[in-house]
């Protein structure tokens, strides 16, 4: 038994090299093949390729196995027969030694076949690895060559289009270049055809102005004769119209004149009338108080014990110094010179209805930046005049009316539309005082004037067929007379256009002496 166990040790040591290489150099790639199985149809193809790259390599490991097997093979055959030789020729040691030593020579061999399998392992690895590295490497340049071959391609169309390009650039500088030369000669031969006329239509020029200038003195002659007839038409009927104007002048002031006179000779028959009817009144109760006071007197002669109270004593109203309106003077209507002109003078004064003469300064904004013109109304608090000329009293309009949309771009100021003066008849300023505003229309934004508050109306008279007026309303941006109605209707619509031509300037400033004024 001591004898056989070293033999089936031997044995067992070769069955377990032998699986042990059979495992390095098969098991070893099919292991690796099995960790690195693909798992999709691209991976599979990749490493179909790879397996056949590797298949130089995996034969390079099998063969090197196959020599470290028979390299194994002969150590082991040497040892065995080293062992042989060895146990012959210790056939006297005990069999205790020789058993170690059999065991000790079976770990050495065993030993030795496992560094021989790690190396063909390590160098089996190794070169699986550089085949795959190898692998790697051709991708790469595959992949590069096909880039390379794309850029190629790339560059081969950008320059082909670049080619057409400049084919159609050279096509196009090349139509313009005909296109050019066509207009440079159609204007050359414009330029010839204009140098021929201008000659032809300057010598026809010549000729024309000749006749014209000799027809032109001949009609300078007879317009220069011809204006002098006119002037001195013109002259004539310049004369007619101021003899005209003077008699009308004239007339009107006669006219107003006898109608004064006829209303103070009214007003003074008048006065008369009622002052006889005052003293008929005024006598007729001083007799019935006389009668009243005999009669008082004679109960008291029948009743002289009786101790009543007295009556108060009723007195009579003076009615030769009072005027039936209760004005202590008397004179009618309070006027204490006992003048029937000026006491009418002084009744219409109280009046409220005037006639406004507006001169406007043009804006500076909007559409008055460059229309120096206005379209003026006037307005207080309930709503705005508008003229209809200086011969017909103005209207009176509600302010959303007045100041609307439809008045905006329909009939805008009337009368007044595109002026800056501007006469507004027989306004009713209601009681005094009251504020006017003046308004300029514009399209958008209306230019609303500053308004002022009128106490009491102008002072103003006619002379010579114009109206002076001493109190003025000066604004920043306009002037305003606020005239009488009766005074204005007095003065006539010439009077009032001429106040506005000479810039309601106030008497002083139209040269009015302090007779006149009076006058």
């Amino acid at each position: 038994m001591r004898e056989a166990a070293p033999g089936v040790r031997l044995l067992t040591a070769a069955a377990l090299g032998f699986t042990i290489s059979s495992f390095s150099v098969g098991g070893w790639s099919e292991i690796r093949a099995q960790g690195t199985r693909p798992a999709d149809p691209g991976h599979a193809i990749a490493e179909k390729f790879s397996a056949e790259a590797d298949r130089p390599a995996r034969e390079a490991a099998r063969q090197a196995a196959q020599k470290a097997e028979k390299a194994r093979k002969l150590e082991a055959e040497r040892r065995r027969t080293e062992a042989a030789t060895q146990a012959q020729t210790t056939k006297d040691a005990t069999k205790d030694a020789a058993a170690k030593a059999e065991e000790a020579e079976m770990l050495a061999t065993a030993m030795a076949e496992a560094e021989a399998r790690r190396v063909a392992i390590e160098t089996a690895r190794e070169a699986a690895l550089k085949a795959e590295r190898e692998t790697e490497q051709r991708k790469v340049e595959q992949r590069q060559a096909e880039q390379r071959q794309a850029d190629q391609q790339r560059l081969a169309a950008e320059a082909a289009k670049a080619a057409e390009q400049k084919q159609a650039d050279e096509r196009r500088a090349a139509e313009a270049r005909r296109i050019a030369e066509a207009r440079a000669a159609e204007a050359k031969a414009a330029e010839a055809r204009k140098l021929a006329d201008v000659a032809a239509l300057a010598t026809a020029e010549r000729q024309a102005a000749e006749a014209r200038r000799v027809t032109e003195l001949a009609a300078a002659e007879a317009a220069r004769k011809a204006e002098d007839v006119r002037k001195s038409e013109q002259a004539r009927i310049a004369q007619d119209r101021r003899i005209a104007q003077e008699r009308r002048q004239a007339e009107v002031l006669a006219q107003t004149q006898e109608t004064l006179a006829k209303q103070q000779a009214e007003e003074q028959a008048k006065n008369l009338a009622m002052a006889a009817e005052r003293e008929a009144e005024a006598q007729r109760v001083t007799d019935r108080l006389r009668e009243a006071r005999e009669r008082r007197a004679q109960l008291k002669a029948d009743k002289p014990a009786d101790r009543e109270a007295p009556s108060p004593e009723v007195r009579a109203p003076d009615l030769r110094t009072a005027s039936p309106s209760g004005s202590p003077s008397g004179s009618p209507s309070g006027s204490p010179s006992g003048n029937p002109a000026e006491a009418a003078s002084t009744l219409t004064a109280n009046s409220s209805r005037v006639t406004v003469l507006l001169l406007m300064q043009p804006g500076d904004r909007g559409i008055r930046r460059h229309n120096k013109t206005a379209d003026p109304l006037l307005c207080n608090g309930g709503g705005c005049f508008v003229s209809n000329g200086p011969d017909a009293a103005a209207s009176f309009l509600p302010g959303r009316k007045a100041l609307g949309f439809g008045r905006t771009f329909g009939a805008r100021a009337g009368a007044c539309s595109n002026t800056l003066g501007c006469v507004f008849r027989d306004v009713e300023l209601g009681a005094l005082p009251v504020a006017l505003q003046p308004v300029d229309m514009r399209v958008m934004h209306h230019d609303r004037r500053e308004p002022q508050t009128v106490d009491t109306a102008a002072d103003c008279r006619t002379h010579a067929g114009r109206l002076m007026c001493r109190r003025t309303i000066q604004a920043g941006n306009y002037t305003m007379w606020v005239v009488r109605e009766d005074i204005a209707r007095a003065a006539g619509p010439a009077a009032l256009e001429q106040a506005l031509a000479d810039g309601l300037a106030e008497s002083e400033q139209v040269a009015v002496t302090r007779e006149e004024w009076r006058r």
